[in-house]
């Protein structure tokens, strides 16, 4: 019965990993999502001001975010914005170093159960 608890721990555990990486994943996404509205509105409330709007909103529309044309974004988003760059950016670091530590903690605790 011990292994049987043993390999629960770290299933459990290799689900929370897998569960935070799709978090990640889908915070991501939703930052993506955020950038493009923001822009949207920011575009169509003021088209006059910008030479090319019509073909930025079309990018937009594609999902593709322009850059360098000076829209500037509230202060919480552009943090989000960061925040999901770092994790893109360096996801094979904290990816490998999620399930090591989630796989540490089952081991930890599975060999406590079994004493």
């Amino acid at each position: 019965m011990p292994r049987v608890k043993r390999r629960m721990a770290y299933l459990i555990a290799l689900i929370v990993a897998t569960l935070f990486t799709a978090g990640v994943g889908i915070y991501y996404w939703r930052t993506r999502v955020a950038v493009v509205h923001h822009m949207k509105t920011v575009i169509q409330q003021n088209p006059d001001e910008l030479e090319n709007s019509e073909e930025l909103l079309e990018q937009l529309d594609r999902g593709i975010i322009p850059e360098g044309f000076g829209i500037e974004v509230p202060a919480a988003l552009q943090l989000r914005i960061d925040i999901a760059d770092l994790l893109a950016v360096f996801w094979y670091l904290w990816l490998p170093l999620l399930y090591a530590l989630c796989l540490t903690v089952a081991f930890f605790v599975s060999r406590n159960q079994a004493t």
